[in-house]
């Protein structure tokens, strides 16, 4: 099963990313570039005090939510799954 279309890796805008496409990107906690993949954009309450989480992105190595910006620029992916 693919996740996304198959693609050459090239750099782009997050938001050029369609729901579904695997890219790679250095988020805060990382060191160096993670698979994650575009999910559709994810908004709630976490504690009570309108602190308002966003997320709209998944990092496929542990399943973790982040926040990628609409500008900032990401690598687009050609991976699929394998059964393992």
């Amino acid at each position: 099963m693919r996740i996304g279309k198959e693609y050459k890796p090239y750099e782009l805008k997050f938001k050029s990313l369609n729901i579904g496409d695997a890219f790679y990107y250095e988020g805060e906690y990382d060191e160096g570039d993670c698979l994650y993949m575009k999910i559709q954009r994810v908004e709630y309450d976490a504690s009570g005090f309108h602190d308002i989480e966003k997320y709209n992105a998944v990092k496929l190595e542990d399943g973790s939510l982040t926040f990628v910006e609409d500008n900032d620029i990401v690598t687009i992916a050609n991976v699929y799954i394998e059964e393992g």
